[in-house]
């Protein structure tokens, strides 16, 4: 059952719920985001790899800005959708403060990279997926955020130590006793 803690300024509110008992601290879909955030990164990475090769890519006739080879769109597609979510992906996993925001900025990159592609190679369904894990990794990234995702009390982006849980679960029973 979930129980709430009072912040400081004495109201109950969904940033503090506590899921499973004492000890566990929230991080608001974290499991998935993990997971898509990784999975779209590692997809980048081959995709970028199979452009800068010549492995699969489409016709040279449609190369933009008169370019001969695929190496600087795949470039591109490294630097605008692998960095961004495989960092993303390290930050959730870290449980980082910054993760949500991450979550949101490779979503949104991953849509612009999209919107520039489609009038070069044109549409396809393997772009309405793509779209489909931007706009979920953007939806849950906004949702980790409105739910209250923080590593710690100060905000300062480390995680608790077991101390420190320990001492907030048992601050946790108390206040929810008491209330």
């Amino acid at each position: 059952m979930a129980t709430t803690r009072a912040d400081r300024n004495g109201r109950r509110g969904v940033s503090q719920l506590n899921w499973g008992g004492p000890g566990k601290v929230r991080y608001p879909s974290r499991t998935a985001l993990v997971i898509i955030e990784s999975v779209l990164s590692v997809a980048a990475v081959e995709g970028a790899v199979q452009l800068a090769v010549g492995v699969s890519t489409p016709p040279k006739t449609g190369l933009p800005l008169g370019l001969d080879t695929w190496l600087l769109p795949g470039a591109w597609l490294f630097a605008s959708v692998a960095v961004p979510y495989g960092a993303a992906a390290v930050l959730a996993f870290r449980r980082d403060r910054r993760a949500p925001a991450a979550a949101q900025l490779a979503g949104a990159a991953l849509i612009v990279e999209l919107l520039v592609q489609i009038p070069f190679v044109g549409l396809s369904p393997l772009q309405a997926i793509l779209a489909l894990g931007a706009i979920t990794t953007i939806v849950l990234g906004r949702r980790a955020r409105r739910l209250g995702w923080r590593s710690d009390r100060s905000g300062r982006g480390r995680s608790p130590t077991k101390a420190e849980a320990s001492a907030a679960a048992q601050g946790a029973c108390r206040d929810s006793a008491a209330g």
